[in-house]
């Protein structure tokens, strides 16, 4: 069982920890989400322009973060995801779900509208499968009317409306411009 829920990265530090593709696809990830991360690839290898520490992160660095753990072996993730859960790290390790604290679902952004999929570790290829499908129903599109309806629940809320009316105004609106057929 899972409890879906969207965290706010910018109250925790991100750190990404690994090398090769794996490390990169998270550098990626972060980047999507218009975040910031620091960068930790102990064999020193260049990531394209992101900025590295050629090191492992110290305890400190680590305490109380978001750590992303890519492209390890279970030997190299195992020590530093038990010292990053001793300083109370959530710790998520690429393909290696019995150290994961969390999973990364499949994404599908639209602005501010984000669609996660996942079929909690047991087929990461439905989930994307099925994320590509969301695709094609919900396009580039939805990135702008998110944002005139955000405008005009703004508009309601400062009009008075109590929270029922805005969501009432807000699905009439969806289906006046039948966003949804």
């Amino acid at each position: 069982m899972m409890l879906p829920i969207v965290l706010n990265p910018n109250r925790k530090k991100i750190l990404l920890i690994g090398e090769g593709e794996p490390l990169l696809k998270r550098c990626r990830l972060i980047g999507a989400a218009k975040m910031e991360a620091e960068i930790y690839a102990p064999r020193g290898e260049a990531l394209m322009s992101f900025p590295i520490r050629r090191r492992l992160p110290k305890d400190e660095e680590m305490r109380g973060a978001i750590l992303f753990i890519a492209g390890f072996s279970e030997e190299e993730a195992r020590p530093l995801a038990a010292r990053a859960r001793a300083v109370g790290a959530l710790v998520n390790t690429e393909d290696i779900p019995a150290l994961c604290d969390f999973h990364v679902p499949s994404i599908l952004r639209r602005g501010d509208l984000l669609f996660a999929v996942s079929t909690g570790g047991r087929s990461p290829s439905a989930a994307r499968m099925l994320r590509d499908d969301l695709s094609r129903h919900y396009g580039a599109e939805w990135r702008d009317r998110l944002l005139a309806l955000s405008a005009a629940r703004d508009r309601w809320r400062d009009q008075g409306l109590a929270p029922s009316a805005v969501r009432e105004k807000s699905r009439a609106m969806m289906e006046d411009q039948k966003w949804l057929v």
